[in-house]
């Protein structure tokens, strides 16, 4: 959430070492992250309760995170606290920029923007997730569901 405008393009030499160190092995990175992504998308792909990012040619090189969006009548903030309370973090789309008190113009709205950030989810997808921890993290958000939206338990 930004209420100003700010502006700081300086990198500091800490992140900038990190930046170097992992452009070393960059193609490596990419392929761990590819692979979770694969096996999140295999899992939750076949489960109609949620909403996956379309594949295209940049989402297959920019395994940047997962994300999944959750339908109608499921309560998104009350999956992440589940999730909080299982160890697994987890994080809210962003803002749509045109939310912010910066850029704010009256009268404006976007709903697909909007649906988004509020019903989308990023799960954990760093380099060297092993497939059983994102099973692990898959049935945390199944029993997730179970607990703050039972309507939804066998609509897979």
């Amino acid at each position: 959430w930004h209420p100003v405008i700010g502006y700081n393009y300086r990198m500091p030499n800490m992140q900038a070492a990190l930046g170097v160190a992992q452009m070393e092995r960059i193609g490596e990175i990419l392929s761990q992250k590819a692979e979770a992504i694969g096996k999140y998308r295999s899992l939750f792909g076949r489960d109609a309760r949620f909403e996956l990012p379309p594949l295209n040619d940049w989402s297959v090189n920019v395994c940047w995170m997962f994300s999944l969006v959750m339908k109608n009548g499921i309560c998104r903030d009350e999956i992440i606290a589940q999730l909080r309370r299982k160890n697994i973090e987890t994080r809210p789309f962003f803002y749509p920029i045109h939310t912010m008190p910066p850029y704010k113009k009256p009268g404006v709205s976007l709903p697909v923007c909007e649906r988004l950030s509020a019903r989308g989810l990023n799960l954990p997808s760093y380099p060297g997730l092993s497939s059983s921890e994102i099973e692990h993290i898959y049935e945390a958000v199944l029993g997730s569901l179970e607990v703050s939206a039972p309507e939804f338990k066998g609509s897979k």
